[in-house]
């Protein structure tokens, strides 16, 4: 069974927001099926404050460097190409990965805004 990761970064505080408990990894894998309230609860967060959360699914595939891809990622290519991870509708678009394709994850549109052209 595969587990569908999500991170969560906080828009109004400029930060990533770590799961609340004792033994809980970042990011911690939750079922898509969970309330939105218990997954808010997972994170710390009010429900309140829903809308100032931006959630990342992880891709389920690594870079070359064997780093977790995630939607928000900028990856760069072998041939020097670079954009961002784009979640839609629930699949991955502008990413084409094949057997030949070397990705290397290079920052986070959050993070690292100046990575990705206008």
């Amino acid at each position: 069974m595969i587990k569908i990761k999500f991170r969560a970064f906080d828009k109004v505080e400029r930060k990533w927001v770590k799961p609340k408990g004792n033994g809980i990894s970042f990011p911690y894998a939750i079922s898509p099926s969970k309330p939105r309230d218990e997954r808010l609860a997972l994170f710390g967060i009010p429900n309140k404050d829903y809308e100032r959360i931006v959630w990342m699914q992880s891709t389920g595939l690594l870079d070359k460097n064997e780093k977790e891809i995630w939607g928000g990622d900028i990856v760069k290519h072998k041939d020097g190409r670079v954009e961002q991870v784009l979640f839609v509708f629930n699949s991955f678009k502008g990413l084409y990965i094949d057997s030949d394709t070397l990705l290397e994850v290079i920052g986070n549109i959050y993070d690292n805004p100046e990575l990705v052209e206008e």
